[in-house]
């Protein structure tokens, strides 16, 4: 993992001039389906290569290659995302504030349990 000093903004700083180089609308694209750790693991890689080779060497063909290589979770392991998804639904508390259930007043509520 690549830190940055207190105070810098890391890869996207004014310097490296990111957004001349690789457009956001083109990564949101290319990132279709990743996760928070796949991004950062994608974005790591190239701010790794603009620190050894300099700034000039990130254009948006390299933003492409590095994203292109990173398989995302969602790919690698879709059974993993459908377990944490149905945990979700069943244990988790919307973020909304209002569970899906409670918006289908047919379907029976499920019971939850402290024990203690």
């Amino acid at each position: 993992m690549v830190t940055f000093k207190r105070g810098s903004a890391g890869p996207f700083s004014p310097s490296l001039g990111w957004r001349r180089r690789c457009s956001p609308g083109s990564l949101v694209e290319i990132s279709d389906g990743f996760a928070g750790s796949d991004l950062e693991a994608a974005v790591g890689e190239v701010t790794k290569e603009a620190i050894l080779k300099g700034d000039n060497a990130i254009d948006h063909g390299f933003w492409r290659k590095v994203f292109t290589n990173t398989v995302p979770l969602s790919k690698t392991n879709p059974e993993a995302i459908d377990a944490i998804r149905s945990w979700g639904r069943e244990r988790a508390v919307p973020a909304s504030g209002v569970s899906p259930s409670a918006a289908d007043a047919s379907q029976p509520r499920a019971r939850r349990a402290v024990l203690v």
